[in-house]
């Protein structure tokens, strides 16, 4: 599979992580903390998505 397709299902999944995490956390945490920890998230799923698709795809 072609790693610009890879590279732009990571960023969408990565940004509807984040939007259901910015939508959900609050319930359980306090908003502040809840917009933190889906930031970190987001970044986390980013970095995870890119490190994958650099080691697997691009030679």
């Amino acid at each position: 599979m072609n790693s610009v397709v890879l590279d732009c299902a990571t960023a969408i999944s990565s940004i509807i992580i984040l939007i259901l995490c910015i939508a959900i956390l609050p319930v359980f945490l306090p908003a502040g903390y809840a917009t933190l920890v889906a930031i970190v998230l987001f970044i986390i799923f980013m970095s995870g998505g890119g490190y994958y698709i650099s080691k697997n795809y691009v030679k």
